[in-house]
């Protein structure tokens, strides 16, 4: 079977579902190395180093033809029998409707007026709202509608953490505290945070600042560091770093998940209104997560008293490590890969 992967990752998106489509990916390799896999893409330099690997293809969307055009074009000139679309772009029903004549669509996570036109509509979320849940046209239409936390994929090096943390035996009462705001963070969410920490009075906490890969605000980042208390560390994004973490701060997305996995209690950051609604959503829903509202409305006294309440209090990171961690399987991929297989 040879499957179409249509997701994008650079600098100014993010690379959470370049990421995610590669274990996806790798796992459907797993399953049967004659299968062939095709990523179309918009990539930078290090996304693209992401997805090297000599069992898949990889063609670089560089030109400026529309989308519609491109899946057209690739479509045909793959003869592939599976096209898994990992984007957020607006599809016309029209359009997928015609697309569908020639290879079976399924359209993963990206909620739009299109999906009920799809063979196949997977939403990895335990955050979609009720409206969504509940619209019968899921059932008058042919799209095959599959939704909830089972979905969430959850990646091997993450399940390895999980394992490490599980044998790892903390000794000493110093909390480690992380702080992650995804690959690029371009509004610059990780400055913010790290000038709160910076101005705090925080005791009995180190905190490790895990800057993204293609982080875009390096040098403001490294004048804050100067100014910076010695408990507060700084490195490239690590995921050892979770092995021994106590608390989190994130902003909202796939890290979310993972480190819920992880049972890793979470201060969840909407670093944009639809991301905001998300993590408030998940709060309100399981009590998994303390969740900080939107990055733009956020202020320093709400964001400190927070995270004190919860550095403070063992009973309510153990609250919150219970809770997080039952709401996800790990068994994600396996199900999302055998919908893209059967």
């Amino acid at each position: 079977m040879k499957i179409i992967f249509r997701v994008d990752g650079y600098q100014e998106i993010g690379l959470g579902h370049i990421v995610r489509c590669k274990s996806i990916a790798e796992n459907i390799l797993k399953k049967d190395k004659n299968n062939e896999i095709v990523f179309i893409s918009k990539l930078d330099s290090y996304s693209n180093s992401i997805l090297k690997n000599k069992d898949v293809q990889v063609i670089n969307l560089l030109g400026n033809e529309s989308e519609e055009h491109n899946l057209i074009k690739y479509v045909d000139q793959t003869k592939a029998d599976v096209l898994f679309i990992d984007n957020i772009y607006n599809y016309e029903p029209e359009f997928l409707t015609e697309l569908r004549k020639k290879i079976q669509v399924i359209l993963f996570h990206f909620y739009r007026p299109a999906c009920f036109y799809a063979d196949k509509y997977i939403l990895p979320s335990a955050h979609t709202s009720d409206a969504i849940l509940s619209n019968k046209l899921w059932y008058k239409s042919e799209v095959k509608f599959f939704s909830g936390p089972n979905y969430v994929i959850i990646n091997q090096e993450i399940k390895e953490i999980k394992r490490k943390r599980i044998e790892n035996k903390k000794n000493n009462n110093i909390l480690k505290l992380v702080v992650t705001t995804g690959g690029s963070d371009p509004k610059g969410v990780l400055l913010k945070v790290t000038e709160w920490l910076s101005n705090s009075n925080l005791k009995n906490v180190d905190i490790c600042i895990l800057k993204g890969q293609v982080f875009m605000h390096d040098k403001a980042l490294t004048n804050l560091m100067k100014k910076a208390p010695s408990f507060i560390k700084i490195k490239v994004y690590d995921q050892n770093e979770l092995i021994d973490a106590d608390i989190a701060i994130c902003t909202f997305g796939v890290s979310t998940y993972e480190l819920m996995y992880l049972g890793i209690p979470v201060l969840s950051i909407g670093h944009a209104t639809a991301n905001a609604q998300g993590s408030s959503l998940l709060q309100k829903r399981y009590h998994a997560l303390i969740d900080l509202g939107l990055f733009d409305e956020l202020t320093e006294n709400k964001f400190i008293t927070n995270l004190e309440l919860v550095l403070n209090s063992s009973k309510i990171r153990s609250n919150l490590s219970t809770k997080a961690s039952v709401i996800i399987d790990g068994k994600g991929l396996d199900r999302v890969t055998d919908l893209i297989l059967n």
